[in-house]
């Protein structure tokens, strides 16, 4: 849960020939306890990290997590008429007309 490590992984990745793919969130299963951060302070880690990177780096997709419907990523945090909500983007999903839709959620830190 720290920027600083996530954007050295990532130079690390790089360095190796390893193109950043996505930053995955824990899912709502075993003893996801232990890894997960609410989604407000992993926006802010993602965010963090890939502005300390450039290049290739900068590939990598995230915040990011499954859920029923498909593949999701946080785009980022705006306000709608006037309450602060997190901005989507279905990445992968079940129904493919889906994919690429941008949506939102209530902000819940």
């Amino acid at each position: 849960d720290d920027a600083k490590i996530w954007s050295e992984k990532w130079r690390l990745e790089v360095n190796l020939g390893i193109v950043p793919y996505y930053m995955f969130l824990a899912r709502d299963t075993g003893a996801q306890s232990f890894f997960s951060v609410p989604l407000a302070e992993a926006h802010d880690i993602f965010v963090g990290a890939l502005r300390s990177t450039s290049g290739l780096c900068r590939t990598v997709r995230g915040p990011s997590m499954s859920c029923t419907p498909g593949k999701v990523e946080i785009l980022g945090l705006e306000e709608v008429n006037g309450e602060k909500a997190f901005v989507l983007r279905f990445v992968q999903c079940r129904d493919e007309s889906w994919i690429g839709r941008i949506f939102f959620a209530k902000y819940d830190p």
